[in-house]
């Protein structure tokens, strides 16, 4: 079913009527246009009544196996009533970046990123959420005629799928996420930023929580936890393991600009063709405190700043980073060099103390370590290095 909303661009009528005519199980449904809530409330009255319901913003596009994988994932959960897909852009569901929009990598499509969520989340389980994100979901009818519709009273919408959520998990129903489902999300497309909408979605979370007070503390509890953890790192992985070495700094904190920032990004374009960089730093508190388990400031060809929620209990030892903040499963073999030359197994010290002489140490001990697979030695996949912080 595709719902025309009283679009004002003269050129979905006719895509709209084309595609339907080319697929003879689809149908269109025109009407004014009254908002979201109003458009797939429609939509799942015309549809066959006793099917299962899959919400599609008009802003997203699918990937191969999306809707058999959703039907996986919510087969494989006994309580699951909601299920979605991760996404680019989709709050607690959004990767790599947790919670932030995403960009796809460059020369990369929709399906490639799906084919790397598959391979990521192969032996991930069905992870439970606080509530939907209605970019994209699939609804149980039997959760649908108990619970739906969405409420009118969130107007054009922003909100309705939490409060649909909400009332599903009141009534002993799960909503879960598709961790090896992917479906890209452009995000912000529903709805025009204008200051009227803004005031919308602000009135609809007042009366969210004033239907469902626990909600934001929940939400806050899955976003420190983040179950889906596993699953972003095994995407940074990809994105960024690119060298046979990964180099992971702690450091105190990050800086937009500043000599701290030269100093490391100096170090990272002087040793890139031969290590990837991950900087560790502490998670911002702000006016609401801690609210994110982690969270990736920036990125760029080969290295990642990724501020972590358990900071102070990573920073004391060096080769307890090591074992700690590995990235993923291939990081098995881990030798820290901290801030005393040799600490860890004599190796020279790497601070980075503003000058080349740190990038000529650092450059100069990389190019020394075996390559991975030469016989009877083993290289490291994590060098923890303390740079001039």
């Amino acid at each position: 079913m595709l719902v025309d909303d009283g679009s004002r661009d003269p050129r979905i009528a006719p895509l709209l009527s084309a595609f339907a005519a080319e697929h003879p199980g689809v149908r269109v449904r025109t009407q004014a246009n009254q908002g979201f809530v109003a458009a797939a409330n429609a939509g799942a009255s015309a549809a066959e009544p006793a099917s299962d319901l899959a919400f599609l913003n008009s802003d997203t596009v699918v990937t191969r196996g999306w809707l058999a994988g959703l039907r996986t994932a919510m087969a494989a959960h006994a309580a699951c009533r909601v299920c979605c897909p991760v996404t680019s852009n989709g709050h607690f569901l959004s990767v790599p970046r947790f919670a932030q929009p995403n960009t796809l990598p460059p020369g990369w499509d929709a399906e490639r990123t799906a084919a790397a969520v598959r391979a990521a989340a192969a032996a991930m389980a069905p992870v439970e959420l606080p509530s939907p994100v209605g970019f994209c979901m699939l609804v149980r009818r039997d959760a649908w005629q108990e619970c739906g519709p969405f409420d009118p009273a969130f107007g054009v919408g922003y909100g309705e799928e939490f409060d649909f959520g909400q009332r599903v998990r009141a009534r002993g129903g799960a909503i879960v996420c598709a961790p090896g489902v992917y479906v890209w999300h452009r995000g912000g497309a529903s709805f025009a930023a204008t200051p009227t909408t803004t005031e919308a979605q602000v009135a609809n979370m007042r009366r969210l929580v004033a239907r469902w007070p626990g909600y934001p503390a929940e939400a806050v509890a899955f976003t420190r936890l983040n179950p889906l953890r596993p699953l972003h790192e095994r995407l940074w992985d990809v994105l960024l393991l690119e060298r046979e070495v990964h180099v992971l700094h702690v450091l105190p904190r990050w800086e937009l600009e500043g000599p701290l920032r030269a100093r490391v990004l100096r170090l990272v374009a002087a040793t890139g063709s031969l290590a990837t960089h991950t900087l560790v730093v502490p998670v911002p508190t702000g006016p609401a405190g801690v609210w994110i388990d982690a969270i990736d400031h920036e990125t760029g060809p080969g290295w990642r700043v990724a501020g972590v929620l358990d900071f102070e209990r990573l920073r004391p030892l060096p080769g307890r980073v090591s074992r700690d903040a590995r990235a993923s499963p291939r990081h098995r073999r881990a030798r820290a060099h901290g801030r005393r030359g040799g600490e860890s197994g004599g190796s020279p010290d790497t601070r980075d103390r503003g000058g080349s002489r740190g990038h000529r140490a650092m450059r100069a001990h990389l190019s020394r370590l075996p390559a991975r697979g030469e016989a009877g030695r083993a290289a490291p996949d994590i060098i923890a290095s303390s740079v001039g912080a």
